[in-house]
């Protein structure tokens, strides 16, 4: 995760506005590692579509003041729970952040069946 705090610090790419760490298989830890860093600052839009992210990750951002300095999140193709995801749609409704959260998948271990 070292190899990645030179980025979550906003020093590598001060004008960076677009981050997007898609299919990653790390995703939780990622987002737990993006939650209070200041390139949360920098950014518009945060994309960690079509990786395991799941609720100990999304917790992780939802608990962050910093998000709400996005303009767009994209969990598209998740594993949140749904509890989590009405957390998710809420906080967009308030902040006006744009958020996909659609195609959540469902693995064995997932206790939250709809």
């Amino acid at each position: 995760m070292n190899d990645f705090k030179d980025l979550f610090f906003g020093n590598l790419f001060p004008n960076l506005k677009y981050l997007g760490l898609r299919n990653s298989e790390i995703a939780d830890e990622l987002a737990k590692l993006i939650a209070n860093a200041p390139i949360l600052n920098l950014i518009e839009a945060l994309d960690l579509s079509l990786g395991t992210l799941s609720d100990k990750g999304l917790e992780s951002l939802l608990n962050s003041s910093l998000l709400k300095n996005l303009k767009k999140l994209d969990i598209y193709h998740h594993y949140c729970s749904s509890k989590l995801l009405q957390r998710l749609n809420q906080f967009a409704k308030t902040t006006g952040i744009d958020v996909d959260f659609s195609e959540k998948l469902l693995e064995e271990r997932d206790e939250d069946i709809d």
